[in-house]
């Protein structure tokens, strides 16, 4: 069974241009299935849209690494604060 996004990349490519292929959802919604949001490319390709987007290497996404470092630095001021003698 094909999912939705490789049918929608299949009718605007063509069900040949898609084999062996990766699609990349250019707008980033894994659930998108406009054909004008879909690319086609390698393994590769998807791994660069990856780290040009600044989605990383290791699998965490720009959200998640900002929400890693939202969750830091709130405990680095707690600890500051412990520290002074400030009440948290």
């Amino acid at each position: 069974m094909m999912s939705p996004y490789r049918h929608a990349a299949a009718e605007r490519y063509g069900a040949e241009a898609i084999v062996g292929k990766v699609v990349m959802h250019m707008c980033d919604n894994p659930s998108c299935c406009n054909p004008e949001h879909l690319a086609l490319g390698t393994t590769w390709d998807n791994a660069q849209d990856r780290t040009v987007k600044g989605r990383g290497y290791n699998g965490h996404s720009k959200r998640r690494n900002e929400a890693d470092r939202w969750f830091r630095d709130q405990v680095m001021a707690r600890m500051r604060e412990a520290q002074s003698g400030s009440q948290v």
